[in-house]
């Protein structure tokens, strides 16, 4: 059932149902009294996402076959009167966003539960005795195999979360309170991590784990304080760290330098596919070998993505870059610190598709004399780079970029065709004295 605007009881076509009914699915609906679910007392499955539902009745602790209860989205649950433990099959309980976990009973001795989902003040966990806590953490961290949970000192920051295997942790101060055994129990199982507001944060994973987090698939750090380097080689750093993350997002680290001063552990970040940075002043990227979509966007004064220094070898290494997108006054893409006048050869080999978007300091993509090879390259879009002189200081060898460019100067579309086309040469003669918009890409019909 879904979408009942109002159910004091339930149906009497439900009532001669209790030997036969497995599952039900009361979704986004306003319900009453639901006393009557008790003598279902063959249910496996009972979900009142999305409803309106105030309290779950003790007699729902009959329901001895039940394995999976699903609460999410019921915002204004308040009591769960019936004990946990009661359900000895439970396996699988979703509870909604700020419910007070304080309130549940039974919940450390429901043998069978391995997937929770569940809200977690931070209020209850500190400045208090672990030992004085309504429920064993620990225990029930031992148990999950699956769980998506949010530790938060504010309701405001809490958004849904879909992925299981989720840890979010939002506090507006130092992480070392938080490290009870418990939560550095969840930290080893974790799949997705969600890092807010933290601060005095500036070696915060050694602090974390001593293992390196190779069992995450994606990392979130919003608004950390301190933040240098997500792996300081400086102090000290495990042998592999980050080994299976896919998704990389840092928004709002003001501190943040690069993913590691020097040389990366073998194998560390090797299999990341997306990186989203989002207000950072800095942001250089080396290593990411297997890194396929980059998006960096409001970053007021991060200058460069990607530069060398005298340690580093001139090449570029990010070989399966396939889409890349810089918005907002990103003033180079690629630097040479050396500044050698000698033409080095770089290339991006599956790179198709390039996005520069309202970088008003942006001079150029690249400020060393590369020759830089886009064998792969079938979109430029550029857009409102008002201060772009040319693309790069040596030849931008773009063979499948031949086919049409299109850009509107007044209201005025004009289009051309590009046999092997020369960035630099598309920049200089056709963008930067006509129009504050250009877009390059495969042909279309005339």
């Amino acid at each position: 059932m879904s979408g009942i605007h109002f159910l004091p009881i339930l149906p009497p076509s439900l009532q001669p149902l209790p030997n036969t009914l497995r599952t039900l699915h009361l979704t986004s609906c306003k319900l009453g009294d639901i006393s009557m679910i008790g003598k279902l007392r063959n249910l496996e499955i009972l979900s009142f996402c999305g409803s309106q539902i105030v309290e779950i009745p003790s007699n729902i602790a009959e329901l001895t076959r039940l394995t999976l209860l699903d609460l999410k989205n019921c915002k204004n649950l308040i009591n769960i009167a019936a004990d946990i433990s009661k359900l000895p099959d439970l396996e699988k309980l979703y509870l909604p966003e700020y419910f007070e976990f304080a309130n549940l009973v039974g919940l450390n001795s429901s043998s069978r539960l391995t997937c929770l989902q569940i809200f977690i003040s931070i209020h209850h966990l500190i400045p208090i005795d672990q030992n004085l806590l309504p429920l064993d953490l620990l225990q029930l961290a031992q148990k999950l195999t699956s769980f998506n949970i949010t530790i938060s000192s504010s309701e405001e920051r809490y958004k849904p979360y879909v992925r299981m295997g989720s840890l979010r942790i939002w506090h507006e101060g130092p992480i070392q309170p938080l490290l009870s055994d418990w939560v550095k129990l969840l930290l080893e199982k974790t799949k997705h991590l969600v890092l807010d507001g933290l601060k005095n944060s500036n070696d915060i994973f050694s602090e974390l784990s001593e293992e390196g987090f190779n069992e995450l698939n994606s990392l979130e750090l919003n608004r950390l304080k301190g933040t240098e380097y997500l792996v300081n080689t400086k102090e000290s750093a495990p042998q592999m760290a980050f080994s299976s993350l896919e998704v990389l997002s840092l928004s709002s680290l003001r501190s943040f330098i690069e993913i590691c001063p020097g040389q990366l552990p073998d194998k560390s970040f090797h299999n990341v596919r997306e990186l989203h940075g989002d207000e950072c002043d800095q942001l250089l990227l080396q290593g990411l070998v297997r890194l396929k979509y980059l998006d960096v966007s409001v970053c007021d004064s991060l200058e460069v993505l990607f530069g060398h220094d005298d340690e580093q070898d001139a090449e570029i290494a990010v070989p399966c870059l396939r889409s890349l997108t810089c918005c907002y006054k990103l003033q180079n893409v690629i630097e040479d610190k050396k500044g050698k006048q000698e033409a080095t050869s770089v290339e991006f080999p599956c790179l198709s598709s390039i996005s520069l978007i309202h970088l008003y300091k942006l001079k150029s993509f690249c400020t060393g004399c590369y020759t830089i090879k886009w064998p792969s390259l079938e979109m430029l879009h550029i857009h409102y780079c008002f201060e772009m002189e040319t693309f790069g200081y040596g030849d931008q060898v773009t063979p499948q970029l031949k086919k049409t460019v299109k850009y509107e100067s007044e209201g005025k579309e004009i289009v051309i065709t590009i046999n092997g086309g020369d960035l630099n040469h598309i920049v200089q003669n056709h963008f930067r004295p006509k129009a504050a918009t250009l877009e390059a890409g495969p042909s279309q019909s005339s």
